[in-house]
């Protein structure tokens, strides 16, 4: 599964896992800062960030804190407002079965870093939740907090009255398994063959007490309109990153990407804010993925790799590395060869084994959202 390094995951998260660090009076401003995000930017609804940024953040606040379950302690914190005109669709929906699709249709909008998926059965509604962190500890977290938040949704949708009929989790089973059943308000079945969080179709059927079909009619309408716009973006930003990607060593400047868009260097330029990155983020991504292929290959020395990335030397090189994953080049492909060669031999949940555990720090963005407060 190919890895966005581009920043979409939303703020929510990270609100509330350094609100939980705050209370415990552990300091996670250092893993913060090595991801490039600072505590002023998560207060704007309008913050994007990067998978990358999440995983150095939730990986560094889940050791600094070492709270099993933490992840569910995060989730159970965000209401269905947090979502903006997706939670106003979701409350608005007929059914709880409405309100949960939605969701799921349009969950680039709820800025999460897990993926859903709905599976219908013949007395169940199944969300299947899919993480590609490259970190196993990390994926845990987003998975715990997804279905605790899924669980807190159903809720808030529900007027108190929905909750699931159990949760499935693809690994093994904790010391303290009560927790996860008293966060999740269901039985948990552990060493399961996917993740996923599991409603009865009878309660699914239930009314919403909040129902309305206006302003559900409306609130999807809109939700549709900015989704094709979102398609539009990232198109946009594919064709882009496509042509840096050719080009390397060699970088044009932004003006001859605009022309080759029939489109003046500015709106280029703002409709790449849009899409929640910069001409700068999609060279230096561009260069980090070259970067990592040709040091998986062991053969390059460091300067041939430096030279092929469009990098001015070596030096320069080593310090692009040790700011997208805090190592040097020589590191960074002891690492990838250890642990390709440790996925080949024990594949793991959420492993991916491909070298995308070792991914950059970007910038956090502030771009539209629909419904941002």
């Amino acid at each position: 599964m190919s890895v966005p390094r581009t920043a979409t995951v939303g703020p929510h998260l990270l609100r509330h896992l350094v609100s939980r660090a705050d209370e415990r009076g552990v300091s996670i401003d250092d893993a913060l800062r090595r991801a490039g995000v600072d505590r002023a930017s998560l207060d704007a609804d309008s913050t994007r960030v990067s998978l990358s940024q999440m995983r150095l953040i939730v990986a560094a606040a889940g050791a600094a804190l070492d709270d099993p379950a933490l992840g569910i302690e995060l989730g159970r914190r965000q209401p269905v407002t947090v979502l903006g005109m997706l939670g106003l669709a979701m409350l608005s929906a007929s059914r709880i079965r409405d309100a949960i699709e939605v969701a799921v249709r349009f969950q680039m909008f709820a800025g999460s870093p897990v993926r859903w998926r709905l599976e219908r059965h013949e007395r169940s509604l199944a969300v299947v939740a899919e993480t590609y962190t490259g970190d196993a500890s990390v994926d845990r977290v987003l998975i715990d907090a997804a279905f605790a938040h899924f669980t807190r949704m159903v809720h808030d949708v529900s007027a108190g009255s929905a909750r699931p009929e159990r949760v499935d989790l693809a690994r093994a089973r904790p010391s303290d398994s009560g927790a996860y059943e008293r966060g999740l308000g269901a039985p948990v079945r552990f060493a399961a063959a996917q993740d996923a969080w599991w409603i009865d179709t009878r309660l699914a059927e239930q009314s919403n007490p909040y129902a309305d079909p206006w302003t559900f009619a409306a609130t999807c309408a809109g939700l549709e309109a900015e989704a094709a716009s979102a398609v539009d973006r990232r198109e946009l930003v594919a064709r882009i990153a496509a042509r840096i990607a050719a080009e390397l060593p060699d970088v044009l400047p932004l003006a001859e990407h605009a022309r080759a868009a029939s489109m003046s260097e500015r709106t280029l330029r703002r409709r790449l804010a849009d899409a929640g990155t910069s001409y700068g983020a999609l060279v230096d991504d561009q260069r980090r993925r070259l970067t990592e292929r040709l040091l998986a290959a062991s053969a390059p020395s460091s300067s041939e790799v430096a030279a092929a990335a469009g990098f001015a030397d070596a030096r320069s090189l080593r310090r692009a590395t040790r700011r997208w994953v805090g190592m040097s080049p020589t590191e960074w492909r002891r690492a990838s060869a250890h642990r390709a060669a440790e996925h080949r031999d024990r594949p793991g949940p959420g492993e991916t084994g491909d070298g995308s555990e070792f991914l950059e720090a970007e910038s956090p963005v502030q771009t539209s959202v629909v419904g941002g407060r």
